[in-house]
């Protein structure tokens, strides 16, 4: 960790929880651009791992 990002951590450290969550969401909204996002269409649904469990998971009871 450089020199620089340990300052602004400590100072980071010093500031009030509002003002924490004011620097954490102008980093934030700084880098978004920069992080792509996931389309809604490529996440799973539920219903993807139907049929993926191994049989002990099957319906039966743990304490059986």
């Amino acid at each position: 960790m450089s020199p620089q990002l340990q300052q602004v951590l400590s100072d980071i450290d010093r500031l009030s929880p509002t003002e924490q969550i004011q620097v954490m969401t102008h980093v934030i909204e700084s880098i978004r651009e920069y992080v792509p996002t996931v389309p809604v269409k490529s996440l799973r649904k539920w219903s993807d791992l139907k049929g993926m469990a191994t049989a002990p998971l099957m319906g039966e009871d743990a304490q059986a």
